[in-house]
């Protein structure tokens, strides 16, 4: 009676590379994907497609969001040093229109009464700075078309005695530029322009009483606010009050425009610009 013959087990074939590029493309994308490349050369195939394709993705997502972070990167350099330049300007105008008013005792008709260069009348856009003055004469306003050359729209900038430096434009639109990323940069532009407009009636306020010896009653009362500083980017009269402290309150209502709910403006703290100083930054309010 004869033996059966002892066969051996058939040898399955092994990829080593398959699996290693398979769980590098998922962490590593592009190095995934260069193992993935070579193991898919070898039988078994499966592992290996899978680790191709997990790392193309993967590698197309990196490659994406190295773009968009150089991109933004670059985007942000160019905005600080247009906005550096502009405050530069601002700062150098606003400072001889007061040398002239404090000599003759009126803002001057227009700019060419300052003798200053062409360089320092034209915005960092390459457009002129359009200059007026408020009807009552007690106020000069300062505008620049912005980046797109086109005055009212988005990104106009408007300066005057009582705002006269480009730190919170530069916050505006540095925080823009953040929230394009994530969609509705424009409910952050309206609240940016509020809180500019407050920064304006606090520092407005605050002149007055030095000049008068007390605050006025009334926001209005004081000389050089026109409509457009007196109203909120929704339409509304900003809230004004003196607390008991003797400090100067401005809110506003916010989108809904009703006071005391949570998208109100307040330059006692609860927003996320110190109105006072310009900088961006949470202030907390004070007790009084």
């Amino acid at each position: 009676m004869s033996q059966p013959k002892y066969r051996s087990p058939a040898r399955t074939e092994d990829n080593p590379l398959a699996l290693p590029g398979l769980l590098l493309a998922i962490l590593i994308g592009p190095i995934g994907l260069v193992v993935s490349l070579i193991a898919v050369t070898r039988r078994p195939r499966g592992v290996a497609v899978a680790g191709v394709i997990v790392g193309s993705l993967t590698t197309l997502t990196l490659l994406t969001v190295t773009v968009v972070v150089i991109v933004m990167v670059n985007r942000g350099r160019a905005i600080f040093e247009q906005y550096g330049a502009l405050d530069d300007d601002i700062t150098e105008v606003a400072g001889t229109l007061s040398t002239l008013h404090a000599e003759s005792g009126a803002w001057p008709d227009s700019l060419t009464a300052l003798g200053l260069t062409e360089d320092l009348l034209t915005d960092p856009w390459g457009q002129p700075y359009h200059y007026e003055l408020t009807p009552d004469g007690a106020n000069w306003v300062l505008a620049s078309a912005g980046p797109d050359g086109e005055m009212e729209t988005r990104d106009d900038l408007r300066f005057d005695r009582f705002m006269p430096h480009a730190e919170l434009y530069l916050a505006r639109e540095t925080t823009h530029l953040a929230t394009s990323l994530f969609g509705a940069p424009s409910v952050v532009d309206e609240s940016m322009s509020g809180v500019m407009n407050m920064a304006r009636l606090k520092k407005a306020a605050q002149e007055f009483a030095q000049e008068q010896g007390e605050f006025p009653e009334a926001i209005e009362e004081v000389p050089g606010l026109v409509d457009w500083m007196l109203l909120d980017p929704w339409g509304q009269q900003y809230a004004y009050e003196v607390t008991e402290g003797g400090r100067v309150r401005i809110r506003s209502a916010g989108a809904d425009g009703r006071l005391g709910t949570a998208d109100d403006l307040d330059s006692e703290g609860n927003t996320r610009i110190n109105v006072s100083t310009g900088n961006a930054s949470e202030t907390p309010a004070e007790a009084d």
